[in-house]
């Protein structure tokens, strides 16, 4: 039989087991709750350690920009006065061998330092490579580059006072080019000057006319070339490009020698004698 004291007992269990459930329910909540607040303060300071390193990266990069700027520093050059480093002497002291044929067309062996000073090129160039004129004063080139027009200065005269002309200069290239005129020469070969018209044939002996150079005035030459040349006004900066007088030339080999032949350079030969190994050139007056 169910008696009063086993119903006691019934709900004694009852309450007991409804209170392990609560207390079995509580005690389940904190632990999520731990994860989430762990979790939550790893991001925290990831997200701080990863600000510092880079503002550190940007602090390196600034230095090395302003490490290697670069720095340009311009001494301040030392005023001179024109002339005040001339030495007393003045004289050039050239070593060279003994040479007695002056000549632009033949020379070129030890002779250019000085034949250079006596007869000059219509152009010349500075120590940049840069053209300048000389006994010339400008030039024109055509189109295609086959004809170059240069003129001659109106004031360029030879060393006795009277003026440079075109026929003067043709009439010596002409001489240079010719193997029986200039004997032993190294003109056509030494600047290129066979890519005018007709220099072909005067160093093959078929012409005595040099007819790629044409004479518009006594100032003016105009150069046909065979083909397309955009260094021809370069050639003719080169030394052996001057001309002397062939009025000089026509003396002989040694024509320079006595000091009688005429000059359109800055100097003028005094003495020049092989035998006894004296050679002095001097100021052209003119």
């Amino acid at each position: 039989m169910f008696s009063f004291a086993s119903s006691k007992k019934l709900a004694v269990i009852a309450i007991l087991a409804t209170l392990m459930g609560m207390i079995v329910a509580c005690g389940a909540t904190p632990t999520p709750v731990v994860q989430i607040q762990e979790k939550l303060v790893t991001q925290m300071v990831t997200q701080v350690v990863e600000k510092q390193v880079t503002v550190q990266v940007k602090e390196t990069v600034v230095i090395e920009k302003v490490v290697e700027k670069p720095v340009l520093i311009t001494p301040t050059p030392v005023p001179t006065v024109a002339g005040s480093d001339k030495a007393a002497d003045q004289t050039i002291h050239y070593v060279t061998r003994g040479f007695s044929r002056l000549d632009p067309a033949y020379e070129e062996g030890f002779g250019p330092f000085i034949i250079s000073h006596l007869w000059m090129p219509l152009f010349i160039r500075d120590n940049k490579h840069n053209l300048i004129p000389w006994l010339a004063t400008k030039y024109e080139v055509n189109g295609d580059g086959t004809v170059y027009t240069i003129h001659i200065n109106p004031k360029a005269v030879w060393s006795d006072g009277s003026p440079v002309t075109a026929q003067e200069a043709k009439a010596y290239w002409t001489y240079g080019l010719d193997p029986k005129g200039c004997i032993a020469c190294f003109f056509a070969s030494g600047i290129g000057f066979d890519i005018v018209k007709s220099a072909k044939d005067v160093i093959d002996g078929k012409s005595q006319d040099l007819t790629g150079v044409v004479i518009k005035d006594d100032k003016t030459l105009e150069f046909n070339l065979t083909a397309p040349d955009p260094i021809f006004i370069h050639r003719m900066a080169l030394w052996d490009t001057g001309f002397a007088k062939m009025a000089d030339v026509k003396k002989g080999p040694e024509y320079a020698t006595d000091g009688s032949a005429r000059v359109n350079g800055p100097f003028m030969v005094k003495t020049w004698d092989a035998t006894k190994k004296i050679y002095e050139i001097v100021q052209n007056p003119k």
